[in-house]
């Protein structure tokens, strides 16, 4: 490979793949797959070589390319072990046909490892949390538990469903396999949340009305267990009820299954508790990345460095509009943007090496029971079966990629929790809750901080005006 030009730990190289060879390979490939090639008008063997070329020529070329290349980079990384990554990209093939390929020029970006800083313990300070929950907290906890839990009571008469009644709705359904699924529901007749084919359904009629048919479940239907199934699907009106309300006290408790208020109160403080505990745990987490974010500094690719910056600016800055608003609200042009977000990727850069150096020098490694869980709570936010995610791992070299990066740099910020000490500070839960990250870790690289404001007036920006309205804008954009 001929060295093009030279970057800070990066290197960009040419090679050209001759024409006569890859024209060579084609029709080889295309003669040693005669006999399975589908070309419609002939059996299989019997097309002539011109038609195949003309209809699988490209697909084939395209296969062969990759393969060429990756030979040349693998032999390349291998007598070159301090390439961290490399990334290619391919010249226009400008002759095409059974008599003449051109050749081929593939350029490739390589960035090659930094020295990274080594982790020592004291490289900084990790406050830790003594979470204290206050009775203040577990009365408003008891409120909302109060607001939140609904009473129903019978209607006094004996009769038929009205507008504003709550009913009580059994729903079962019968799926290819003959498994019944049930599930109850309180809905309120005539709620514009309620579709309105059960609300004429069920108005006027007794308890005791059934309603039953056979439905093709839509393939893209959320609970995948029914997707793409024909099941029969029955709704029965168990009850005719009105909302009632509750009191604070030991009857509640006992509705909510604890003996007494006392032990409700007991229960709620522990589960607050765990709640604080559980943040406290994730913001020593968020900590240990601010800190190293803040404190690591060595050289990087500057190639790396690059994409990565547009990565972070694809994921923050989603449409034109929210970047001109960024603009207004920073004070600042495009180019001066750019360059904040270039910095902040340089940290991105080296906390990344760092995680993957401090993984390989203690020998850590990602069980597969970790890949289990992680996938598992991914198919639960998803709503989706762990079958599915698992499939999705095996099959999307992607995302096996993500899912195991992020457990290995997951695995290397528990180690350095445990392993920075500091003084026990006692914070309540809604403290806890209130405290600014970047104030907390105590950040002082300038470009981080203004990254996290621009993340902050987004994030505020899109919930303020509604997520819907925000982004209609963004496709109004993008189609434009």
């Amino acid at each position: 490979m001929k060295v093009v030009s030279e970057g800070v730990l990066s290197r960009k190289y040419e090679f050209i793949l001759k024409g006569s060879d890859l024209l060579k390979n084609v029709i080889q490939s295309l003669e040693q797959a005669a006999g399975r090639l589908k070309i419609p008008g002939f059996r299989p063997g019997k097309a002539p070589l011109k038609l195949a070329f003309q209809q699988k020529g490209e697909e084939v070329l395209s296969k062969i390319l990759d393969h060429e290349i990756q030979k040349v980079l693998s032999d390349f990384i291998q007598k070159t072990p301090e390439v961290e990554r490399a990334f290619f990209e391919i010249g226009d093939v400008t002759d095409f046909s059974l008599e003449e390929i051109s050749d081929v020029t593939v350029k490739v970006d390589v960035a090659f490892a930094a020295q990274v800083t080594e982790w020592k313990d004291g490289l900084f300070q990790l406050p830790v949390f003594e979470v204290e929950v206050e009775e203040s907290e577990v009365e408003k906890a008891l409120e909302n538990l109060l607001a939140s839990t609904p009473r129903y009571q019978p209607i006094e008469e004996d009769r038929a469903a009205a507008a504003g009644d709550i009913l009580r709705l059994q729903f079962e359904v019968l799926d290819k396999k003959g498994v019944h699924h049930t599930k109850e529901m309180h809905v309120t007749l005539g709620d514009k949340d309620l579709p309105e084919d059960i609300s004429k359904e069920f108005e006027g009629m007794a308890k005791g009305h059934v309603v039953s048919q056979k439905v093709k479940v839509p393939k893209d239907f959320f609970q995948s267990q029914f997707s793409g199934q024909k099941v029969d699907f029955k709704i029965t009106l168990s009850d005719i009820l009105k909302a009632g309300s509750h009191e604070i006290g030991d009857d509640f408790a006992q509705q909510v299954g604890s003996k007494d208020l006392a032990d409700l109160k007991e229960k709620i403080k522990n589960l607050l508790l765990v709640e604080g505990q559980g943040l406290a745990k994730r913001l020593s987490r968020d900590i240990v990345r601010e800190k190293l974010l803040d404190v690591l500094n060595f050289d990087i690719s500057d190639l790396l460095q690059d994409r990565e910056k547009e990565v972070i600016k694809k994921q923050l800055i989603k449409s034109e509009s929210a970047e001109k608003a960024l603009q207004s609200y920073m004070g600042k042009k495009s180019e001066e943007i750019d360059s904040i977000l270039k910095e902040v990727a340089a940290r991105y850069v080296r906390l990344n090496a760092f995680f993957e150096k401090l993984f390989k020098d203690h020998n850590m490694d990602v069980p597969s029971q970790d890949i289990v869980e992680f996938l598992g709570s991914l198919a639960r936010s998803a709503e989706k079966r762990l079958e599915e995610m698992i499939h999705l791992f095996r099959s999307n070299d992607a995302f096996r990629q993500s899912v195991i990066t992020q457990l290995r740099h997951g695995k290397v910020v528990d180690f350095i929790v445990e392993k920075t000490s500091g003084d026990g500070k006692k914070i309540t839960l809604a403290g806890l809750r209130q405290l600014d990250l970047p104030q907390v870790a105590g950040i002082q690289g300038v470009d981080l901080l203004e990254y996290r404001k621009m993340q902050q007036f987004l994030s505020e920006k899109i919930e303020k005006e509604g997520s819907q309205a925000f982004l209609a804008e963004s496709a109004q954009e993008k189609n434009a």
